[in-house]
């Protein structure tokens, strides 16, 4: 498996495309393919669909809807359950689309694609999807680009990928018309090539991967989809003239790609990049049972940082736009202009005796176009330059030039709608930087801050505004401090915020005051502040416990989850066992992703609390209610929790001396286990089979630990990661003591 970085996963394919137009005079050497990541949050996820249909479900009171099985086993059963017949499918998909506005990955993406740089170089012009939606479409459409459409197997032939034309297939069809493929049946049906048929999408997928390489970004990959399979065998050939770069979101998603596809030589995995304290502790020692989970960060908008990082397909787009030098589309840098020319083109020049066909005096509406484009050109000077540069430079994704230009804007000078204007793209500053560069997204924030002070200094009137974006630059700040380091700083801004906005009643206001107080409480509990920790995460309960909305039980989760962390850390186990109980009774039976990895990580945490005060029947109990829950999940986070369980549950059994059902635990820690290629997992087999192996030498069965730790070796012999190489080098030591004879004069075991 090769991982690679954004950075350099980018420099490497905007080089390749250059060397690539510099030999040939048409073509790309790379595609896009794109899933439902580039679409979200204007629609949901896969998770949020399931919800709606459970929703539906209960509104038509027809029976408990599934709870069981993997998230696309329940997506199935829920979709068919609700929604029956096809038409209805199809209309309930249709009024999702119709009504959402288009996603920011889409508009970068639609940038990408359908702009030239100084060179006249663009990265390519085709794009595949299992999409339903016409977001992308509408972009390059919003853009002043015209593309075409392909969203059926009869008419794949209309796709030319060697002309220039921009050109979107959706292998699935889209949401107009009800033979779209959303069910598994469905899905697996349209995979398979006709090969007497030219007329199908497994065709032109074959056809295009013949000379291209794709680049993936947000699309996880279903095996049995056209495009998964399409993929499966274009890479039985050992290497490809180009790598495909796949982008995955999270890291943990890599372990969820096919070994044929990870381990192949032409594939690039590209991660985001690990927090350097995680790094360096992948090789740490554990203790038996392990300690509780970190408290989990509230979210900024996106994932907590720090703590799973990870890399939207947005940011993929903007690293890609900045690396070829894109400018901003005409819609956005001079937007009277760019309709100016869209009237020009679109209408033929009227002569002087065809007036007549002039019915709706378009001549008129363009002169008046090309006066507001001259006004607007005229009035662009001094202070509104200024601003023009900030928000140029945003479109382009060059965030740092963005922040320069704005500390040299003159904040006295700006009218109210500057002001407007400035304060948009610094908020867009900080949101794109905040995780990732936070020294940039903080001096955006305290810039917003000064922006606010100089409006409301010069006796501005619009104070409720003034007051928003004071609130949110606030909160922003304290966030950007947290993820420096700067502790105090942090906390101490986030009680200017709470003393300042906490009484807010907005929903999104709301939810950024709960986030607020969950990461004080993580705040205050690293600098060993238990109590007041505890007080912030009961004030999210006690305040927010009753509210329904999704973002704010997220948040609620959070808050009891991190109480029983934080208390258990300070050795108070007892009190935290009820902080987990009442997350899985409240949150058990949610069907959220992140409320369930909450639920399932709980468990796991009251398993380990109570093998602490050596409650072992309560313990074991725990962890039977995580592999009842979530055993058969896929979800990498639950995979990972369920291999906690069953790891835990063997240490709580060996330590009660129950030799035998500790090693069925462990040994169904590998056999659920053994094929898993992310670090986390492959640690926990190799932990698994050495705490088997010291469990049985315990026991006196020298010959079956003997066994065990040998299989250990096996696996892991010339693993490249230092944690396995740990656990080698520990169980060579093991077998050595064991097979080496005792010493003279002592009447000792070899265990």
């Amino acid at each position: 498996m090769i991982e690679i970085e954004l950075d350099r996963a980018v420099h490497q394919i905007v080089e390749a495309n250059r060397r690539f137009s510099a030999q040939n005079a048409y073509g790309f050497p790379f595609f896009l393919i794109v899933g439902a990541g580039i679409s979200y949050p204007s629609i949901p996820l896969a998770a949020g669909i399931e919800q709606l249909c459970r929703d539906e479900i209960a509104r038509q009171e027809i029976g408990p809807p599934p709870q069981t099985g993997s998230a696309l086993d329940r997506y199935e059963a829920c979709f068919q359950m609700a929604f029956p017949q096809a038409e209805d499918r199809q209309s309930f998909l249709s009024g999702l689309i119709l009504k959402a506005p288009v996603s920011a990955a889409n508009f970068r993406l639609a940038h990408l694609l359908g702009e030239r740089n100084a060179g006249g170089k663009t990265l390519t012009n085709l794009v595949f999807t299992p999409n339903f939606d016409e977001m992308l479409a509408r972009s390059f459409r919003l853009f002043g680009r015209d593309v075409v459409v392909c969203d059926h197997p009869k008419t794949t032939q209309r796709i030319r990928p060697g002309r220039t034309d921009l050109q979107v297939v959706h292998v699935h069809g889209t949401h107009w018309f009800y033979d779209c493929c959303n069910l598994r049946g469905e899905i697996a049906r349209r995979a398979k090539a006709k090969q007497a048929d030219i007329f199908s999408m497994a065709q032109l997928l074959d056809r295009v991967l013949a000379d291209r390489s794709p680049l993936v970004a947000g699309y996880s990959g279903w095996e049995e989809d056209v495009i998964m399979t399409a993929l499966r065998r274009r890479l039985r050939q050992p290497t490809l003239p180009y790598n495909l770069y796949w982008f995955c979101f999270r890291r943990s998603e890599a372990a969820n790609l096919p070994d044929w596809l990870r381990n192949h030589a032409s594939v690039r995995l590209v991660l985001p990049i690990q927090p350097a304290d995680e790094a360096a502790g992948a090789g740490s020692e554990r203790s038996t049972t392990r300690s509780p989970l970190k408290p989990l960060s509230g979210e900024r908008g996106g994932d907590p940082p720090g703590k799973n990082p990870v890399l939207p397909a947005r940011l993929v787009f903007e690293a890609l736009i900045r690396e070829l030098k894109l400018p901003a589309p005409q819609l956005t840098s001079d937007p009277l202009e760019f309709f100016a020319e869209q009237l020009r083109a679109t209408l033929s020049v009227v002569e002087e005796d065809d007036s007549a066909h002039d019915l709706y005096l378009i001549r008129d509406v363009l002169s008046r176009v090309e006066e507001g484009a001259r006004l607007e050109r005229e009035h662009w000077q001094g202070t509104t330059i200024a601003v023009a540069r900030v928000n140029d430079a945003i479109r382009r994704s060059l965030y740092a030039e963005a922040l320069q230009e704005a500390q040299h804007v003159d904040l006295a000078a700006l009218s109210p709608h500057q002001r407007e204007s400035l304060e948009a793209g610094l908020e867009n500053v900080y949101t794109a930087t905040a995780d990732l560069a936070a020294d940039i997204g903080l001096a955006a924030c305290e810039l917003r801050l000064k922006l606010t002070e100089t409006a409301l200094a010069q006796g501005s009137t619009d104070t409720p505004a003034y007051s928003t974006w004071a609130a949110k630059a606030t909160i922003g700040k304290g966030y950007c401090l947290a993820n420096l380091g700067r502790l105090e700083e942090a906390i101490a801004t986030y009680d200017e915020a709470l003393r300042r906005f906490g009484d807010g009643t907005d929903s999104a206001f709301r939810v950024s005051i709960i986030t607020t107080l969950v990461n004080k409480g993580i705040a205050l509990a690293a600098q060993g502040h238990t109590d007041s920790a505890v007080r912030c995460y009961d004030e999210v309960v006690q305040r927010f416990g009753d509210d329904s909305e999704l973002a704010v039980s997220g948040e609620v989760a959070r808050a009891l989850f991190n109480k029983g962390v934080v208390l258990d850390e300070a050795g108070r186990t007892e009190a935290a066992i009820p902080c987990y109980d009442e997350v899985v009774r409240r949150f058990g039976e949610a069907s959220e992703p992140g409320l369930r990895e909450l639920v399932a990580l709980a468990l796991v945490n009251r398993g380990v609390a109570h093998a602490d005060l050596g409650s072992v029947e309560k313990a074991v109990a725990s962890y039977d209610d995580v592999i009842r829950r979530f055993g058969d999940a896929a979800e990498p986070a639950l995979r990972e929790a369920l291999a906690w369980a069953l790891y835990d549950k063997g240490d709580a059994l060996a330590d009660d001396d129950q030799v035998d059902a500790a090693v069925r635990s462990y040994d169904e820690v590998v056999s659920h286990f053994a094929d898993a290629a992310s670090p986390p997992l492959c640690e926990m087999v190799a932990s698994a089979l050495f705490d088997k192996g010291s469990t049985l030498a315990k026991a006196g069965r020298v010959d079956a630990a003997v066994a065990t730790f040998a299989e250990l070796i096996r696996r892991f012999d010339g693993a490249s990661e230092s944690a396995l190489r740990e656990q080698v080098a520990a169980a060579q030591e093991s077998m050595k003591s064991l097979l080496s004879p005792p010493d003279e004069g002592t009447g000792s075991s070899p265990a």
